[in-house]
């Protein structure tokens, strides 16, 4: 499934490249899917966060492939201008791959491209079908996020 999503933060270009390779954000956005434990490591260009995903947050049909909950890997790359995240989570036979392209200067453009890939036989391309009626709900309040970190 392709993800598409385009967004404008009123700060610097720089400020949300930074933001988008953060800790900050990545704990703001953890805590808004219900994660309060995770690791995070790395530099301005490469990072990688771990959590422990509850049971109890994962979609109805997840939890039946992880009973007792996910852990889940995101390893975040910056090349130039672009950050692209990679998810992966244990049990959990899907990958989620977004990079973002930051253009502009004092005002950022956000350029969002990605995929979804559901590994499962037969059923995979129907839930990423279901998967993609929420895409845009949810990179939408992901922008929101992203301007409220990048602006603090």
């Amino acid at each position: 499934m392709e993800i598409r999503h385009e967004y404008t933060v009123n700060v610097p270009r720089d400020t949300v490249i930074a933001t988008l390779m953060s800790r900050k954000l990545m704990a703001a956005r953890l805590a808004k899917g219900g994660v309060k434990e995770f690791e995070f490591s790395g530099d301005e260009s490469n990072a990688l966060t771990r959590a422990k995903v509850p049971t109890n947050v994962l979609p109805a049909a997840i939890r039946k492939l992880v009973p007792s909950g996910a852990s889940a890997t995101v390893n975040l790359t910056k090349h130039a201008n672009t950050v692209t995240y990679k998810a992966t989570a244990t049990g959990v036979p899907a990958t989620l791959t977004v990079s973002f392209a930051v253009t502009g200067d004092a005002v950022a453009h956000v350029s969002a491209l990605g995929s979804l890939n559901i590994h499962v036989p037969l059923v995979g391309r129907a839930l990423e079908k279901k998967a993609s009626t929420y895409v845009d709900t949810i990179l939408d309040r992901d922008a929101a996020l992203v301007t409220e970190v990048a602006s603090r």
